[in-house]
């Protein structure tokens, strides 16, 4: 008679035995791999494979998360005071680890660059919640796939944060959702609460922007974009934007003292924008440019200038641009399904900055998207165009 627990255990220790010698001999993904030592070949390495949109969310990085007695010592030795530079030479990445990644490693080539404003997007995610339908922050680990806790994560933002600040920047915090987007309201069992969340997450997170004196702070991530892309009309979708800034911006104003973003986008059409109230802001941008041909760019650029600028006339307030997004061949594949163009990433660069310094004489800020992430200008021909637009716009 076959004895059936001898052939389980068997089974077991062979099973075991593979993942062992799958993981000590078997290739594994790059992002599993140390990066090298030298600064030059790690630099390579690591803007390869951080790819936060593609889904890769980990690349081992030397990094530990400092003790809070570490980062308030490194707090009260630092000039805390906010800076607000005349015109915002922005960078904006998606992602904790890439934050980190920029700031640990690339900081001299953000300077080479012209970069004086950085923007930090802490992940917001139910998936990963220990408390059951609330949003928890999200941070990777940087030596493992663990996730941080969340005293560690908050460590990890703030740190983030001085560092930036350490390195001369102006910082733009906001929060980061993407769970929610593109109908994750319904997959998550969302509708009418989404506010009730939303504003649980604006104010956690500004009282970190208070804590660290951060120049802006941002209380939703294109909160029309949600809205849009999870099947809510123009008209309920500008009646809700309305009234959640209304809610919260007042109690914000309770804890943070620096300047409010409105950071507004994926809206579908320009004139949706009409009827949005800045009430409440020191400040609002517009997200652009997803284009397939350097001509739509010029135009779509031209047609948010002018809404910008009469929304700006109307409020009193300044604008900047907070996005601007070229696709690559594999962020086109990986978004829209396939190549739409695939023209050298300088040509789309070329037509947006000149036609920003064409029509949007008015703003105060450009924003890049991004360095190493999706829309990657990191080692490309357009590194040396955006230097010089910046140089021009100080």
């Amino acid at each position: 008679m076959v004895n059936k627990k001898k052939i389980g255990i068997a089974v077991l220790i062979i099973a075991v035995l593979l993942i062992i010698g799958n993981f000590f001999f078997g290739k594994q993904p790059p992002r599993y791999e140390k990066p090298p030592k030298d600064s030059v070949a790690r630099k390579a390495w690591l803007s390869e494979n951080i790819d936060y949109a593609g889904g890769n969310d980990f690349v081992y990085i030397d990094y530990d998360v400092p003790s809070w007695k570490k980062i308030e010592k490194m707090k009260k030795s630092m000039a805390m005071e906010p800076k607000y530079p005349a015109f915002m030479s922005a960078i904006q990445e998606y992602g904790s680890t890439t934050n980190t990644v920029d700031i640990l490693y690339f900081a001299d080539d953000l300077k080479d660059m012209g970069v004086n404003t950085y923007f930090i997007a802490p992940s917001y995610m139910q998936q990963y919640s220990k408390t059951k339908g609330e949003f928890e922050l999200f941070y990777s680990g940087y030596k493992d796939l663990d996730l941080l806790s969340q005293d560690e994560a908050r460590r990890a933002l703030a740190h983030t944060i001085l560092m930036a600040k350490e390195q001369g920047m102006a910082v733009i915090l906001f929060p980061d959702y993407v769970e929610l987007e593109d109908g994750g309201m319904a997959r998550l069992g969302i509708a009418d609460d989404l506010e009730d969340h939303l504003e649980k997450i604006a104010l956690d997170l500004a009282q970190v922007a208070e804590d660290y004196q951060v120049e802006y702070f941002i209380p939703s991530n294109q909160i029309e974009m949600l809205l849009v892309t999870n099947g809510y009309s123009v008209e309920e979708t500008v009646r809700r934007t309305n009234a959640f800034y209304a809610r919260v911006v007042p109690k914000i104003r309770e804890i943070y003292k620096g300047k409010i973003l409105y950071k507004m986008g994926g809206f579908n059409k320009w004139r949706n924008y009409e009827n949005i109230s800045l009430d409440g802001a020191d400040l609002f941008g517009f997200t652009g440019c997803y284009a397939n041909d350097p001509d739509f760019i010029s135009r779509d650029i031209k047609e948010a200038a002018r809404m910008a600028d009469k929304l700006s006339a109307r409020y009193g307030i300044p604008w900047m641009n907070v996005e601007f997004l070229i696709r690559s061949a594999k962020d086109q594949e990986r978004d829209l399904g396939g190549v739409k163009s695939d023209l050298p990433i300088e040509e789309y660069y070329q037509a947006g900055l000149e036609a920003f310094n064409q029509y949007a004489k008015n703003a105060v800020g450009f924003t890049v998207h991004s360095l190493l992430g999706s829309g990657k200008v990191y080692g490309t021909a357009a590194v040396p165009l955006i230097r010089e637009f910046f140089a021009g716009r100080k």
